[in-house]
């Protein structure tokens, strides 16, 4: 009998995998996990959408010179007094994450780097965000050891803005920026469906030993 339940359950739970797996495949997902090569994140909302980061997640060539700085044989992001800001967004889907940048490699300069939520937007300036959830300033020559703007942070599943603005004289407008997501390891698909459809198999027998029980008296 056992042996019938389960593989009853089996059955409820994949024909309940394929409802849902019909609905997800519905709507396309854009998912970041290689270089995006944007030359330039928007000067304006909305911001330039990279989609759902993932592992391997990068803006513009990542990759330290042995000068300091970003190696620009990619295509590089860019801030400068003629574009700035500089904004990208991005979807995160909850959990541990990491975000560093790193400067071109020519010249010397200072940019401001904010990181918020797309809801929360920009600021009457229009160039800084409103109400920033991490904010790190990269001055000084360009360095071949790359600045966190957030280390390790948990953070809600949203929609985030990267957004770079020109705080002082810059003479290298180039920067780089890596994500590294630090994911939990997730449950398989079916599991959840699988318990469920135990459940609803067990409700189905109790109910037939009731009507059982009341037959019999």
């Amino acid at each position: 009998m056992s042996t019938r339940i389960l593989g009853l359950a089996a059955v409820a739970s994949v024909a309940l995998l394929a409802v849902g797996g019909g609905q997800a495949s519905a709507s396309a997902v854009t998912v970041c996990s290689s270089e995006y090569t944007a030359a330039n994140g928007t000067t304006t909302l909305p911001a330039t959408d990279i989609g759902t980061v993932q592992s391997g997640c990068e803006i513009g060539p990542f990759v330290a010179d042995e000068g300091g700085g970003t190696n620009l044989s990619g295509t590089p992001a860019n801030v400068s007094n003629s574009h700035n800001p500089s904004i990208y967004q991005f979807e995160w889907n909850g959990g541990n994450l990491t975000i560093e940048e790193l400067l071109g490699n020519n010249g010397t300069g200072t940019i401001d780097v904010e990181l918020g939520l797309l809801s929360s937007g920009l600021s009457a300036n229009n160039i800084s965000l409103s109400s920033p959830l991490a904010t790190v300033s990269i001055s000084g020559g360009p360095s071949s050891t790359p600045t966190d703007i957030i280390t390790n942070l948990n953070l809600a599943a949203g929609t985030y803005l990267l957004d770079n603005f020109v705080a002082g004289s810059l003479t290298d407008p180039n920067y780089a920026v890596l994500f590294a997501p630090v994911s939990a390891t997730p449950l398989p698909a079916a599991l959840p469906l699988f318990v469920g459809g135990l459940g609803v198999l067990g409700l189905l027998g109790r109910r037939r030993k009731r009507k059982s029980a009341a037959v019999a008296a």
